[in-house]
């Protein structure tokens, strides 16, 4: 190392806002003997006329922090410091910041990076890739004999020939790969990786080798390699090796192999009795898709990484770290350092500070010692099954182990038990869920789900054993019985003349791996005689995250051979939409997750839906939506052109026996394909082209049309309108401006709050808007009826903005007050009675007994809107006449019925009910009754 000079010292000042140096400590005095009070920071240290480009006060304003480390270089010192920033208030000076000066190469050798800074460095040198020449900041000639300064090229082959272990010379040389820094170092930082390099002992040592990038000046990039020693990562446990030390350690990590660290672990408990112990599992989720995402190679440095994190966490604790599997890894220590807080802030370092272009996640699982009789491959396992408990859960990465959790794993595998043997007796029975088009209301096909007939507990859903084999690695089992008897029930039909649907049966990502699917679909349609179109194969989004390549090499082949593919959960995971420009699929089964929002976000999932059916509509693959369980989510779905749906609303799943007592209706089954070409569907900006449609056709075309805003206060304000809304209200744009901001004094007083609530409901529906029909004054002060569809579009500021299509609605309510007119003068009540699937309802057209029930027309509505008319009819006969409607499906064409009722003054009379039936609407039977008084009861 050359000698230090005066100026190499550590120092503190503090700089006002004005760039003015207002305190400096004595190191400074010494280095600036004449400094004068309130110099100008920028003309002291940088002999510069101005502030610097990258001045500390500039980025302490914009990060928004109070302080941050950088390294620089003093071009007129020409040395490297490392400056601390401290944003405070100065005594007589307001906002200032503190600078402590620290240069890099002094007699402390620390390392300045993100991580390790506890750590002190043995070389230092800068690489300049700009003349490709290196120099020595500070070397130890006793161990390193090269020149202090040279050519890049020159270093790395002299130092990889002279003092890199062979195995290790290739990564040495890839290390300082000049053409892949920039790269390598633009998202972490910095890079490192350890080496084994000879010393003066003619012993290989271990060293971490870390290159920062640093700005030197304004277009020269260097680096900054430090080199530290490590081989307390490698044998700070030496002690307790014997001769045999590569048959105790894993060769990758040089952590414990686990039959030494059962061993340590085991004699450490025996001879130890007063120190409480923990262990701690760390298990890297996902590990075998980062290889195949980033390469076997990339794999092992994530290993190399995960095992120096735990080396460091370890060092000072007194105990010993294993890695037990492929990514597995096991810790031993003292309790006191397994706090579930310390090991999360553990994890959050050690992802946050690897190379952000790969990455990982790792899953921790805490258990303490309890009963060191125990074996510790047991006392591993229950810190693996912590680790396994948080697994999928991105927000609690670290688990301490439950005494329910071993509980919870002796009836998994009772579960597993369970079902190897049920799949021996048949125990497993296939379902079927229809999938319907919404439009028609028939079945266009159907997925096959499983039930499993239990012997003691009877029929169990799927989530009570299907997570747990999935998690076990034992449900392509099941997959294939389901597979099988999905063929033997097709070709039972097909035997049997009967109708057939296409059938889906599901793949997991397991099956990609343990079966040729291709080979096993062709044997199970051969053997079956079932032809490929009446067997479909659904394969979850999520599994196309997992092996990606063979996956879409297997569906290509599947495809080939004749079979239709469905992507299951579509927008429930990894992929969306990004992953359709790489696969090949039939049809996307949209996932109903979508619309299960709150108000707030409900527009943003419905305009990911439309996104997702507009893409699929594009890539001319059909569409089934599924999990739709409400009429509000069938009219999205058609809103959005979406016809096929599957779900709650439609069928429940059922048994063979039921699906079959469905299928022999036939005009309840479609058996058309769900991709025939379709009539072309009009795009709607087609109609706004000037070679289609005129303005004026538009107008005609379109009707009123209104843009209104609605502030916080709920003043409603139009803003713009065309022609046809003219047309419709007799306005002028003269007087409309004028009354624009009080437009709902247009409207009558008693409807003034009904178009209010319009507004309201319009913003919470999305899409599908909102409706309603009150009075209006036209300009003349006529009165008229509107009827009003209103649409949510934005929030601007604190006003919501609403189109608005309008229509002139008085005469059809002059037609429906006639005839209600009409109706009011029948002397009994008009009752309509519909019957569907879920039962019975009814509503009265009309109430003519006003002056026999006593109550008031409102009063009446009330009363049977709530369930109540059974209150209106004599106690003792309620029975027979709750018995008489409960029995609709015996009413024939007509009947007719007679009961006691009691009117609100308690007066009692006769009622005979006349029910005739009237017709058949969107499968709902329809019947109408005319109900009047026969007689009075004294």
């Amino acid at each position: 190392m050359r000698e230090k000079n005066n100026k190499e010292l550590n120092s503190v000042y503090v700089v006002n806002e004005k760039y003015q140096i207002v305190y400096i400590d004595d190191a400074f005095k010494e280095k600036y003997p004449h400094f004068q009070d309130n110099a100008l920071c920028y003309e002291l240290l940088s002999h510069e006329c101005q502030p610097c480009l990258d001045c500390p006060l500039k980025q302490l304003e914009e990060n928004d922090t109070s302080i941050f480390h950088f390294l620089r270089y003093n071009k007129n010192d020409q040395v490297w410091n490392n400056y601390t920033i401290l944003k405070l208030k100065w005594p007589n000076e307001g906002d200032c910041i503190l600078v402590a000066v620290h240069p890099i190469n002094d007699e402390n050798r620390k390392v300045f990076l993100n991580i390790n800074q506890n750590q002190h460095y043995d070389e230092l040198l800068e690489l300049d890739l700009n003349t490709k020449r290196y120099h020595y900041l500070y070397v130890n000639h006793d161990e390193i004999d090269l020149p202090e300064e040279g050519t890049i090229e020159s270093l790395i082959n002299n130092f990889s020939l002279k003092y890199v272990y062979p195995d290790d010379t290739l990564n040495f040389k890839a290390f300082f790969d000049i053409n892949t820094l920039a790269y390598r170092t633009e998202n972490m930082g910095h890079v490192v990786e350890d080496f084994r390099v000879l010393r003066s002992d003619s012993e290989y040592h271990y060293f971490s080798l870390y290159l920062q990038p640093v700005e030197k000046s304004k277009d020269n990039i260097c680096y900054l390699c430090y080199a530290v020693n490590v081989d307390d990562r490698y044998h700070g446990n030496k002690m307790h090796f014997d001769n045999n030390y590569a048959a105790q350690v894993d060769t990758l990590t040089y952590l414990y192999n686990q039959d030494t660290f059962n061993k340590l672990v085991k004699e450490r408990l025996q001879n130890d009795k007063k120190t409480s112990y923990g262990m701690i599992s760390i298990d890297i989720e996902h590990f075998k898709l980062f290889n195949e995402w980033y390469g076997t190679e990339e794999g092992d440095r994530l290993l190399k990484y995960v095992a120096n994190c735990i080396q460091n966490y370890m060092s000072g604790k007194d105990g010993y770290a294993s890695r037990i599997g492929n990514d597995d890894f096991i810790c031993f220590l003292p309790y006191k350092y397994c706090h579930k807080e310390n090991v999360e802030n553990e994890l959050v370092n050690w992802i946050q500070n690897y190379n952000i272009e790969y990455k990982f996640l790792p899953a921790a699982g805490i258990y303490q010692i309890s009963d060191r009789k125990l074996p510790v491959t047991l006392m591993c396992d229950r810190t693996i099954m912590a680790a396994n408990s948080v697994k999928g859960n991105f927000l609690n990465r670290v688990s301490v182990y439950k005494e329910t959790m071993k509980l919870k794993l002796e009836n998994e595998q009772e579960i597993l038990f369970g079902v190897k043997k049920g799949l021996e007796n048949n125990e497993f029975e296939i379902y079927f869920q229809p999938q319907c088009s919404a439009r028609t209301r028939k079945i266009i096909g159907a997925e096959v789900l499983v039930r499993w007939n239990h012997p003691t507990q009877g029929l169990l859903m799927p989530n009570s054993f299907i997570p747990i084999l999935e998690s076990s690695g034992f449900i392509y089992k099941l997959d294939y019985y389901v597979w099988e008897k999905t063929c033997e029930y097709i070709h039972q039909r097909m035997m049997n003349h009967e109708i057939i649907v296409p059938l889906s049966v599901n793949v997991s990502r397991l099956d990609i791996y343990q079966y040729n699917l291709v080979k096993v679909f062709n044997d199970l349609c051969k053997k079956y005689q079932v032809p490929k179109k009446y067997l479909e194969i659904e394969i979850t989004e999520s599994a196309y995250s997992e092996n990606f390549v063979q996956l879409v090499e297997t569906i290509s082949q599947l495809r080939g051979s004749g079979f239709r593919i469905l992507m299951d959960d579509f927008g429930s995971g990894y992929s969306a939409l990004n992953m359709l420009k790489d696969i090949e699929v039939d049809t996307l089964k949209l996932d109903m997750k979508f619309l299960d929002m709150d108000e707030t976000s409900l527009n943003k999932g419905l305009s990911v839906l439309e996104s997702s059916i507009l893409m699929a509509k594009w890539l001319k693959m059909g569409l089934i939506a599924e999990g739709v369980e409400t009429e509000e989510q069938v009219k999205h779905l058609l809103n959005m052109n979406c016809e096929f749906m599957q779900g709650f609303y439609f069928y429940r799943p059922m048994s063979a026996k039921h699906f079959d007592e469905l299928l022999v209706n036939h005009e309840l089954v479609d058996t058309r394909d769900v991709m025939v070409d379709n009539l072309p569907v009009l795009q709607v900006e087609d109609l706004f082209h000037k070679d289609v449609t005129s303005e004026s056709m538009l107008n005609n075309i379109l009707g009123g049309i209104a843009i209104y805003e609605v502030d916080e206060n709920n003043n409603i304000v139009i803003k713009t309108v065309n022609d046809g809304y003219y047309n419709i209200t007799g306005c002028n744009s003269v007087d409309l401006k004028q009354k624009c901001s009080m437009i709902i004094n247009q409207v009558h007083k008693d409807d003034q709050a009904l178009v209010l609530d319009i507004f309201n409901r319009a913003e919470k529906a999305g899409h599908l808007g909102a409706s309603g029909t009150f009075r209006r004054y036209r300009l003349s002060g006529e009165m008229m009826w509107m009827h009003l569809n209103a649409f949510f579009l934005h929030k601007e500021h604190n006003k919501r903005v609403f189109y608005g299509a309008v229509s002139d609605y008085t005469k059809q309510m002059q037609r429906e007050r006639e005839i209600q007119i009409v109706l009011d003068t029948v002397p009994g009540n008009i009752v309509e009675y519909i019957i569907t699937e879920d039962g019975l309802t009814s509503r009265v057209l009309n109430y003519g007994l006003d002056f026999m029930y006593r109550y008031t027309k409102k009063e009446f509505e009330e009363i049977v809107h709530n369930g109540k008319g059974i209150e209106l009819i004599l106690e003792f006969d309620r029975k027979r006449i709750k018995q008489f409607f409960l029995n609709y499906e015996e009413w024939g064409d007509y009947t007719n019925i007679n009961y006691p009722c009691v009117s609100k003054d308690g007066e009692v009379f006769m009622m005979n009910e006349y029910i005739t039936y009237y017709g058949e609407e969107d499968n709902k039977k329809i019947y109408c009754a005319y109900c009047r008084p026969h007689k009075k009861v004294i």
